[in-house]
């Protein structure tokens, strides 16, 4: 498709297009008259054909008559128009989504005003300000390296009004989420697990920053980083979701995930996993001072295909099952499991499902190999089933446990089946 315009003001401008696509990953450039691809688009699922939203880039243009053209990259969705505005540099300073028009504490929809903020802190280096309120979103809201500072997690709210597509999306080197609430109207069954209905998702990205979030309510998960390198995700509190609480797959690595307070997730509070077809394992993780648990519907800290993860003075308590779970699951094909270390955490009454059978702490290994897991001055009190077990029909080579606690179990202190396990100087087993 090709578009003649008249620019009279060189400069950048913001290219809106109004889209609609049946499924998800639909892409197309903006070329001009010589073929240069001046932007390029990437758009997911709309909901259906008609079903339209808005993306939006920008493009640097000069003065005078141009050609543009629309190239598809693939097929499968629908464009209805597209619009031009040109973007006035800013005054110094944050860019607030004021500016573009988003209004707090009213049912209108703001999601046009924040993309439009959103690109324009992306274009002049800003970071992007959310104010005090509640703030609407219809749709998916991507943040693409660049810094989104509320005024603190009590005080700006982002609710999304869209069950199956509310999530942040967080993009591009260097992206920060900081201060700010966000929240679903309502929530759908977690079903497929589909990623646009997480509240936060992070995709291929190093160098980022969440801090001081609060996660109330997702269909799916609440913090879930797929492919995150260099992170940190510090001093949230993520509750009432429909799946893990935090999340790391698709080879994150060398993320530090610190003081933040999980509660009430339908999964696990925070999880490592890595899936055998995903390619490189996660790695070089540091879970540490987290609070979690309270009734969440699985385990607490879970490691289920990694290498190289610290869990270290961590409150766990009160979750379905174990309340730290290390293991390699032939039930979901996961990668194997070297070198984790676990240092001076609290499990206290976890395996709350009696009929589960799980410890507070259980080293399960059904497929591959486990492999230098160790165990250091942990507590481990209170256990509805047995304190510790280490069991599975897999290849568990060396379990350490060094100056370990054990007390008030339901069942018995350890029940240990499998593995070259090593003892020194514990308590209570």
């Amino acid at each position: 498709m090709n578009y003649s315009l008249h620019v009279q003001t060189a400069g950048y401008y913001q290219v809106v297009f109004r889209v609609a696509a049946p499924s998800s990953d639909r892409q197309f450039e903006l070329r001009n008259a010589s073929g240069t691809a001046l932007a390029a688009i990437t758009f997911n699922n709309t909901g259906g054909w008609e079903n339209w939203t808005t993306v939006s880039a920008t493009v640097s243009l000069p003065v005078g008559n141009q050609s543009l053209r629309i190239h598809s990259l693939t097929q499968g969705w629908n464009i209805d128009w597209l619009d031009f505005v040109y973007l006035t540099p800013p005054p110094p300073g944050p860019i607030s989504v004021t500016a573009c028009g988003a209004t707090a504490n009213d049912q209108t929809d703001d999601l046009a005003a924040f993309n439009l903020c959103s690109a324009r802190a992306k274009l002049f280096d800003r970071e992007l300000s959310i104010p005090s309120g509640n703030f609407i979103l219809s749709d998916i809201i991507t943040f693409d390296g660049i810094t989104v500072r509320g005024a603190g997690k009590t005080l700006t709210t982002l609710t999304s009004t869209n069950p199956e597509r509310g999530s942040i999306d967080l993009r591009g080197d260097g992206v920060e989420l900081r201060s700010l609430k966000h929240t679903y109207a309502t929530v759908v069954p977690r079903g497929n697990g589909a990623n646009e209905k997480n509240s936060i998702t992070l995709y291929d990205t190093a160098n980022f920053t969440i801090d001081n979030v609060w996660v109330y309510k997702a269909s799916t998960a609440g913090i879930f980083i797929r492919n995150g390198s260099n992170g940190t995700i510090s001093n949230n509190t993520v509750e009432d979701t429909n799946a893990d609480g935090i999340h790391m797959t698709h080879g994150s690595s060398y993320i530090t995930v610190e003081n933040n307070y999980v509660t009430s997730v339908g999964d696990d509070c925070i999880a490592v996993v890595s899936y055998t077809p995903d390619g490189p394992r996660v790695h070089n993780i540091t879970i540490i001072g987290n609070d979690v648990g309270y009734d969440s519907e699985a385990r607490g800290i879970s490691v289920v295909g990694g290498a190289d993860v610290t869990i270290e003075d961590n409150e766990i308590n009160n979750t379905r099952y174990a309340g730290i779970y290390i293991s390699v699951e032939a039930e979901w094909n996961t990668a194997n499991v070297d070198r984790i270390t676990l240092t001076g955490n609290t499990i206290d009454h976890t395996g709350t499902y009696a009929a589960s059978g799980h410890p507070n702490v259980l080293v399960y290994c059904s497929q591959g190999n486990l492999d230098e897991i160790t165990f250091n001055n942990n507590l481990i009190i209170n256990a509805v089933n047995s304190g510790i077990g280490v069991w599975g029909g897999g290849t568990i080579g060396d379990v350490y446990f060094n100056y370990n606690t054990v007390s008030g179990s339901g069942g018995s202190a350890t029940n240990i089946q499998k593995g070259t396990i090593h003892l020194n100087n514990n308590t209570g087993f």
